[in-house]
């Protein structure tokens, strides 16, 4: 009776589409977590349209937006760069984590759809191009993601 294992299987790379159009949201994250924290007063003034000149206001503000910047370097740019690019670990491994970070990133755009959509329609004060622009990006994301989720078991087999 032979003891032999079968050998463990590694899947197909992520396909060429895939990988640079997930590559350029790396990118994108990248960028935005540089202008939060290159930027805040402009970002706390533009993205959020909080108005105010209290300085401590405006440094707890910073704090949380510092806060942000690092959770977004560190789960999606570190992330998404590692899963996409990185050919040391096994494919079919890294496809399942990618799979589970595409699903909690696809939470997180309906949640900036739902908060965006109720601001558009009961603060009109807060309809902003930057907010208008967040509303569609997390849109064009989401969609993205969810194919993404509903196509992607036909490349782990």
């Amino acid at each position: 009776m032979s003891t032999k294992t079968a050998p463990h299987k590694q899947g197909q790379p992520l396909p060429t589409f895939w990988k640079y159009t997930l590559g350029l949201e790396t990118i994108i994250c990248l960028v935005t977590a540089l202008y939060m924290v290159v930027m805040p007063e402009h970002y706390i003034r533009t993205v959020l349209g909080i108005k105010t000149n209290d300085t401590e206001v405006t440094d707890n503000i910073y704090i949380l937006i510092v806060q942000l910047a690092s959770t977004i370097t560190a789960c999606y740019v570190y992330l998404l760069y590692h899963m996409i690019f990185d050919n040391a670990t096994n494919v079919v491994e890294r496809r399942i984590m990618f799979k589970y970070l595409q699903k909690a990133m696809l939470f997180g755009d309906i949640v900036i759809v739902i908060h965006s959509s109720w601001l558009y329609y009961n603060k009109p004060e807060k309809r902003t191009m930057e907010m208008i622009a967040t509303l569609g990006m997390a849109t064009f994301w989401g969609v993205f993601r969810w194919v993404y989720i509903v196509t992607c078991d036909k490349f782990n087999k």
